[in-house]
C-alpha cells in the first residue's frame, strides 16, 4: 500500500483463467440475446461476427467471465486489443492465409490453456502498445486516436489475455487438475445460458 506504482488503473483486477469456450463467429444463446438487443437498440438487420471467449477464473473472482472482440479490421476496436494480445504478448501468430483456419489455430491455442487477464480499455490500450513499438510515430498514433469515432474512444473495457500461465505456475495457485476444472465450469456455463442476466446481455450489444 501507499506506492503509486502499486496501483491499478483498470476498474477491475487482473486475474488467471482457463479459456473453456472460444468460438467465432459465436451462436450461443448468450450472444444470440446479445444480438437480438443490438438490433432493437440499433436497428440493425445484419448480426455482427463476434469472437467469444468463456473463462473460468482460478482467482480472484467466482463467476466465469466472458471477453468478447468484434469482427473489425480496425486496429483500434476490441478486434485489434485482442489481436496485439495474442500476437505480441502471448508469441502466438497463425500460419494459415485462410481466415477460417487462421481462427482453428487460435481457437486450438486458447482453449484448456491458462491465461493472466487484464481489464483495458481498447482503443486507449491499442496506443499505448503502438507507442511503445512506433515511438517515433507517437504524434500521428495521438492525432489518430483523437480522430476515432466516439463509440471506439469510449468502449467498454474488456478482457485481453497478457500471459501464458504455465503448470508449474498453476501448481503454485493449487491447481492440479484443469481438465476437471473445465468439465465443471462448462456445467456452470449451461446453467449461465439459461438465466442469462440483462448485464451480459448490454455488454454484447456495447462491444465494438
Amino acid at each position: 500500500m501507499f506506492r503509486e506504482d502499486e496501483l491499478r488503473i483498470s476498474v477491475r483486477e487482473d486475474f488467471v483463467g482457463v479459456v473453456i469456450r472460444a468460438e467465432f463467429p459465436c451462436k450461443c444463446e448468450i450472444c444470440r440475446r446479445g444480438y437480438q438487443k443490438l438490433q432493437e437498440m440499433k436497428k440493425e438487420t445484419k448480426i455482427p461476427e463476434k469472437v467469444h471467449i468463456v473463462i473460468k477464473p482460478l482467482t480472484v473472482y467466482d463467476k466465469l467471465q466472458h471477453a468478447w472482440y468484434s469482427g473489425s479490421s480496425n486496429i483500434f476496436s476490441t478486434h485489434g486489443a485482442f489481436t496485439i494480445a495474442l500476437n505480441r504478448l502471448l508469441g502466438f501468430v497463425p500460419r494459415s492465409n485462410d481466415p477460417e483456419e487462421r481462427w482453428k489455430e487460435v481457437k486450438r491455442f486458447m482453449e484448456g490453456k491458462a491465461f493472466k487477464w487484464t481489464s483495458v480499455k481498447p482503443a486507449e490500450w491499442v496506443l499505448e502498445m503502438l507507442v511503445k513499438k512506433y515511438p517515433e510515430k507517437e504524434k500521428m498514433l495521438n492525432d489518430i486516436y483523437k480522430s476515432l469515432p466516439q463509440g471506439l474512444r469510449e468502449a467498454r473495457e474488456i478482457w485481453i489475455p497478457v500471459k501464458v500461465i504455465s503448470k508449474e505456475e498453476l501448481e503454485q495457485l493449487g491447481i492440479t487438475d484443469v481438465n476437471a476444472i473445465i468439465e465443471e465450469a462448462k456445467e456452470e456455463l449451461e446453467y449461465e445460458e439459461r438465466g442469462i442476466d440483462e448485464d451480459t446481455i448490454d455488454e454484447i450489444a456495447n462491444i465494438v
